[in-house]
């Protein structure tokens, strides 16, 4: 699958993308600037429910989804509910009381599922983590399937900031929170992206932050490093 997914294209009809100020300080990206995140579409006893990493998949999906249906989504992070497993680790080690939200809502995929009970979205949903290379991985799979499915999908890639007893060598988004969703679709697209392995990989550049800016600059070419190659991107813009 990583062979073929290395070349392939595909048409996005919209496109939502939310970050931090600390993000959005260090990788300023065209037309962009920070708000708050707004779910107030959301009921008061379901907001509750949800920690910052959901209220971003939330927010960005919610934004990107077209309102008459529920579709497939490949929703990717590669660090996750990281926040409810440390508080998880934390009443273990102060032999505390283990909360029955945190334990229930630390999986991965728990924004996703969350999003489905609450819309009764029965779709399809895929939950990825991939290290470094979690956001590729996500756009890889997403690609296979609209192309095996053959229907409309949502990407979906939503990241918070870590805890703050982590501190992991060469790790960039420790400090850094974002979310980008992506309507898959052949129906009147406003972009089509396309990419092809350009060979070995060259610098270390913070993934997320040059797929976001790829994406939203005026230039029409790209390069993301995903599993040591660096791949060309080219988007054409539809008017």
């Amino acid at each position: 699958m990583l062979g073929a997914s290395l070349q392939a294209s595909l048409p996005i009809a919209k496109t939502v993308f939310w970050a931090s100020e600390s993000f959005l300080n260090t990788y300023p990206i065209p037309n962009h600037s920070y708000k708050e995140l707004d779910i107030s579409f959301l009921p008061l006893m379901q907001k509750r429910r949800l920690n910052s990493l959901n209220k971003i998949f939330f927010y960005v999906v919610n934004a990107c989804e077209p309102k008459d249906r529920n579709l497939p989504i490949v929703f990717g992070s590669r660090f996750g509910e990281l926040q409810r497993t440390l508080k998880i680790l934390q009443s273990l080690g102060a032999k505390e009381q283990i909360s029955p939200t945190d334990f229930s809502h630390s999986v991965h995929n728990t924004p996703v599922a969350l999003y489905s009970i609450f819309t009764k979205n029965q779709q399809p949903a895929n939950a990825i983590s991939a290290g470094e290379d979690s956001l590729m991985a996500t756009l890889f799979e997403t690609a296979s399937q609209f192309y095996t499915e053959k229907k409309d999908i949502l990407f979906v890639f939503v990241e918070d900031k870590l805890p703050e007893p982590y501190t992991i060598s060469n790790a960039q988004e420790i400090d850094y929170a974002y979310g980008l969703a992506m309507l898959i679709s052949s129906n009147n697209p406003t972009m089509t992206l396309t990419w092809q392995d350009n060979g070995k990989a060259k610098g270390s550049k913070f993934q997320p932050a040059a797929f976001f800016e790829g994406i939203h600059q005026i230039n029409n070419n790209f390069t993301i490093n995903a599993f040591g190659k660096e791949l060309l991107f080219h988007k054409e813009m539809h008017v």
